[in-house]
């Protein structure tokens, strides 16, 4: 349920303050793990993705750290196949295994116009074959002594 904090004229007073309150620790909290000076070591990782066994340019690379639920690195694959890891916009990932999901939006159709704000469907040249995460066999390890995984390889068929 939500609550608006509105001010009382004849008091003077901000009405819901413990609300306010609330919040302001809650987002204090939720933001001490993002980022401040115990941030955890990230490792430069690279590697290469094939499709069909050879390389493909703007395939999407989803890195989702076992047990940690919203943890995800990614990647996008250039047109030699290669791609550098990022994790929460900073380059490389943690020390960790990850699943990997993968999705190749249609070349001809990335740079469709955007209309009032609406993104256009853009088909996945893989049929999402390797979008699900708890259906993907494909993993990495890192650790750090990790500076590239291995290949992954991709299949349109």
């Amino acid at each position: 349920m939500y609550r608006f904090v509105t001010s009382n004229p004849l008091s003077g007073r901000c009405q819901g303050g413990a609300v306010v309150t609330a919040l302001v620790v809650a987002a204090g909290l939720g933001l001490a793990g993002c980022g401040g000076p115990g941030s955890e070591k990230l490792y430069p990782v690279t590697g290469r993705g094939t499709v069909d066994g050879k390389a493909p340019d703007g395939v999407v690379l989803l890195f989702h750290r076992e047990g940690a639920a919203g943890d995800v690195g990614t990647a996008t694959t250039d047109s030699s196949g290669a791609y550098k890891a990022i994790f929460k916009t900073k380059p490389g990932l943690p020390a960790g295994k990850f699943k990997v999901t993968a999705s190749w939006p249609d070349p001809a159709k990335r740079n469709a116009p955007v209309s009032m704000g609406a993104t256009p469907d853009i088909p996945d040249l893989l049929r999402s074959r390797y979008a699900v995460r708890d259906r993907s066999d494909m993993s990495v390890e890192v650790s750090a002594s990790t500076t590239e995984l291995p290949t992954i390889e991709l299949s349109t068929k």
